[in-house]
């Protein structure tokens, strides 16, 4: 490469850099868990799914455990399966990202982990005042199961792929507007610069 003209020089060393930086801003969700989360105080699981959830209150007969649950996979690998299996969502989360920062596979994997963390501290604010789970499905979580459910009987209508399109759209966004993911949302949006600017 020393034979280069400059400018080609210039052009080559730019593109090198321009892939470490690509490469350096990828990383496993679990490294940037352990940065922004105290894990010693919140319970963090990773699973081959690609996607963040989260288990407050247990169902009966399940094995399952309370906590945060994680993809172990790299950023890049998260966000594009959220790209390609909810692309509503992902639009929408884009956007919220984006009034507070720069969109990329980091901003969007803290948001993530942020918003799942929202949701467990909502749950465990409301248990350390004196309820349970019990409380928890009927003030929180009824109404998103109503909301399924009416999702569910109107997908057995859909006549065609527009109709699907439509019909998740719509109920992306009456999703997005449940008390619970507005809170996780917001608790997200508020520390997400300062949550990035850790990481970078």
């Amino acid at each position: 490469m020393k034979n280069c003209k400059p400018q080609l020089w210039l052009s080559y060393q730019a593109a090198k850099l321009s892939f470490t930086a690509k490469e350096w801003i990828v990383m496993q969700i679990s490294d940037i868990a352990s940065i922004i989360i105290e894990t010693e105080n919140v319970p963090v699981h990773f699973n081959n799914v690609k996607t963040f959830s989260f288990v407050t209150y247990l169902k009966p007969n399940t094995d399952t455990q309370r906590g945060l649950y994680l993809p172990d996979c790299d950023s890049l690998e998260a966000l594009e399966h959220c790209k390609s299996s909810m692309p509503d969502g992902f639009r929408r989360i884009k956007e919220l990202i984006c009034t507070k920062c720069d969109f990329d596979e980091i901003s969007f994997s803290v948001f993530s982990i942020l918003h799942e963390l929202g949701h467990w501290l909502q749950y465990k604010d409301f248990i350390d005042e004196g309820h349970n789970d019990q409380e928890f499905i009927f003030n929180y979580e009824f109404e998103r199961a109503i909301l399924y459910s009416k999702r569910n009987t109107e997908y057995k209508n859909c006549k065609s792929k527009e109709d699907i399109v439509e019909l998740n759209e719509k109920y992306d966004k009456l999703y997005a507007e449940l008390p619970t993911e507005r809170y996780a949302n917001d608790f997200a949006l508020n520390h997400l610069f300062e949550c990035v600017m850790m990481i970078k």
